[in-house]
């Protein structure tokens, strides 16, 4: 009769064995699932960042104007409008929710920065009758290396992680 715990005890430490594994493994789905929410949240919000930036950039950029080859005639772009408000405020937001932190503290005000140079230029050149030539490119490429420099690192972070 002492043996007769045996086979209770091994169906016992079994069932806990099995409901441990399953809630093991179930933590792992969920933070699995978790973290494929945020990659989701997170490449949206990289998606609608490049997007404003692209056209708050063309927008700044239609208000220069170029000179037409073998001319000495200045052209204005044709106008673009700019974001609303709003829709920077929330790519702000975003960014700040779901950018990392170089995203965040360093890419984007750099490229920010760099917008604020231009429309500087655009709006100098507007009042002052500024000299086109030497200085429009300048502040043009700022800005795209400044873009080019968050795309490559939004590439980066949202890169498939290498299966082991």
């Amino acid at each position: 009769m002492s043996s007769d715990w045996v086979p209770v005890a091994t169906t016992a430490i079994g069932a806990l064995a099995g409901f441990g594994g399953g809630w093991i493994t179930s933590r792992s789905t969920l933070a699995r699932e978790r973290e494929a929410r945020y990659q989701q949240r997170k490449s949206e919000a990289y998606i609608e960042l490049l997007a404003n930036i692209s056209l708050r950039y063309e927008a700044v950029s239609c208000l220069i104007p170029f000179r037409v080859r073998h001319s000495t005639q200045l052209v204005l772009p044709a106008q673009v409008s700019p974001p609303e408000p709003s829709a920077t405020g929330r790519v702000e937001a975003l960014l700040a929710a779901y950018g990392s932190p170089r995203m965040r503290d360093e890419l984007y005000p750099s490229w920010k920065g760099a917008l604020r140079q231009l429309e500087s230029f655009a709006d100098r050149l507007r009042d002052e009758d500024l000299e086109l030539e030497p200085l429009a490119p300048q502040y043009r490429e700022a800005c795209r290396k400044a873009e080019q420099e968050m795309a490559a690192q939004i590439r980066s972070e949202l890169a498939s992680p290498v299966l082991e």
